[in-house]
This record gives C-alpha cells, structure tokens and sequence, in this order.
C-alpha cells in the first residue's frame, strides 16, 4: 500500500551576492524587526524634515519644533501661557 509521506528541505546556508551566510541570518525575532522598521520610519522623517516636505511621521517632530520656537518668542516679550511657564 501507499502511506502518507511528508518532505521538506532544511536551509543550511544562504548565497546572496557572492557570500554565503549560515542559516542563522533569517532568525529574526519581531522585536527586531519592529526596532529596524521604526528605525526606518524615524529616518523618513528626519530626511523629509531636512527637505521640507512634510509627513505624517514627521508632524511630531514639526508640532515639538514650532512649539519650541513659541516659546523662545515668548521669553523675549511679557506675556506668558501656561505651557510655556514650565519652559
């Protein structure tokens, strides 16, 4: 009789570009993952502050550097608000 069968390949080693890695490069755990990916996104939007396009992960960065300019403006003259007071 026939009997059910299961194959797979097991990756040793990976070529990429004329080098050869052990397998262990592909282990990658999501903490990982997630720190290059947010290290990206913090990357894209300094790169698109310094070029003056603005983005949504770059308007945290825009709102903190306005406010921060408010402020400096204000501690020149003689009116106040309360955000600024802890400044």
């Amino acid at each position: 009789g026939i009997r059910p069968f299961q194959y797979g390949m097991e990756v040793e080693q990976v070529f990429q570009d004329g080098s050869v890695f052990p397998a262990a490069v592909l282990d990658i755990s999501d903490d990982v993952l997630i720190q290059k990916f947010m290290s990206g996104i913090a990357n894209m939007a300094a790169f698109s502050r310094e070029l003056g396009i603005p983005t949504e992960a770059g308007l945290p960065h825009a709102f903190g550097n306005a406010f921060r300019n408010i402020a400096a403006l204000v501690a020149d003259i003689d009116f106040t608000f309360k955000e600024v007071e802890e400044v």
